[in-house]
């Protein structure tokens, strides 16, 4: 399915799949390098936030991940 490999690549950009990714430059961390994420989120609630955001933002991951190769941040 084309949406899960732009949804495996832009994790991966973001995270490299590591649920404890810290952003050195922002406050951004976890899967998605999500802000205002509490910092212990589980798995569970890093997949929900993250995919309602995209949905929210940018309605498909691939085009999540279109404006992150273009503009280094979604």
């Amino acid at each position: 399915n084309t949406q899960w490999r732009c949804l495996d690549a832009l994790i991966y950009r973001e995270s490299r799949w590591n649920p404890h990714a810290q952003n050195a430059r922002s406050s951004a961390h976890g899967l998605f390098q999500l802000l205002n994420l509490p910092k212990r989120s589980n798995l569970d609630t890093q997949w929900q936030r993250g995919i309602r955001y995209i949905q929210h933002r940018y309605g498909t991951p691939c085009n999540a991940l279109q404006h992150s190769l273009k503009l280094g941040w979604y």
